[in-house]
């Protein structure tokens, strides 16, 4: 099996000795180095010559995007999983064309998926990757002058590539497996966490939990219909006209929530 080789930059020491535990429990996967700061990894980086750098986005020294943009900037840019606490640094993550994120507390099968996927993508573009990385942060920083809020969407996964979806899009949600798939209009992926994660992060979005194993968008029911033992059905408005059951452990909240 070709080893894959890791560098792990993250400011907080308990973090990296977490993460480096959980990378060398993966088959294949070598350690070769890890910095406490942008600065560091950047100094220690080069002669090393990793394939992939889990860099965390929030870092003491400078922000682990504008190191994302210098290692992009080397003759062989290694592959970049980030790493954060916070969700909303996910679409920047997939803007500069990074491999994976990761967000904190890491999962290890999470973190596996991430290693399984930047072996199976070849090291290129790196001068197209560092214009990119160069673009997104000035759009940040300007965000970020202005008071401006990044916007929320969902990453997920379509035929091997990664895709953002904007939640309004989304008709519905359901359990598949250990992930979700999300039901679009006329098509449907999928996603990486949990119903529950799911749901929270699309608070205030209009969304309804319906089911232990649904999450609606309330914007896309066009018909409510009673159902078996207090239950209701909903068809929801996209061309299959779907129907999503809505049971009785959630019918209150869901009446409460939509006014009913």
């Amino acid at each position: 099996m070709e080893t894959i080789r890791c560098f792990v930059v993250d400011d907080e020491p308990p973090a990296r000795q977490e993460l480096k535990f959980l990378l060398e429990s993966i088959p294949g996967v070598q350690v070769v180095g890890e910095a406490g700061s942008g600065e560091e990894a950047l100094e220690l980086l080069l002669p090393l010559d990793p394939d992939v750098v889990i860099l965390d986005i929030q870092l003491h020294d400078m922000d682990g995007l504008e190191v994302a943009a210098r290692l992009a900037a080397m003759p062989a840019p290694p592959l970049v999983i980030f790493a954060t606490a916070y969700d909303a640094f996910a679409v920047r993550a997939f803007e500069l064309n990074a491999v994976d994120y990761l967000l904190k507390p890491i999962d290890a099968y999470r973190l596996r998926e991430a290693i399984l996927r930047a072996k199976a993508r070849a090291r290129d573009g790196g001068k197209e990757l560092a214009a990119k990385m160069d673009q997104v942060l000035k759009e940040l920083r300007a965000r970020e002058g202005g008071g401006g809020k990044t916007p929320a969407k969902i990453v997920a996964e379509e035929g091997g590539k990664l895709v953002l979806v904007d939640p309004a899009e989304v008709v519905y949600a359901t359990v598949e497996g250990r992930n979700v798939r999300l039901h679009l209009p006329n098509r449907s992926l999928e996603v990486k966490m949990p119903l529950h994660e799911l749901e929270d992060r699309l608070e205030g979005k209009g969304f309804v939990r319906t089911h232990r194993a649904f999450l609606v968008n309330g914007d896309r029911i066009k018909e409510i219909h009673p159902w078996f033992k207090g239950a209701l059905k909903l068809v929801m408005n996209d061309p299959g006209g779907s129907e999503v059951p809505v049971s009785r452990n959630y019918v209150k909240e869901f009446r409460d929530r939509l006014g009913l």
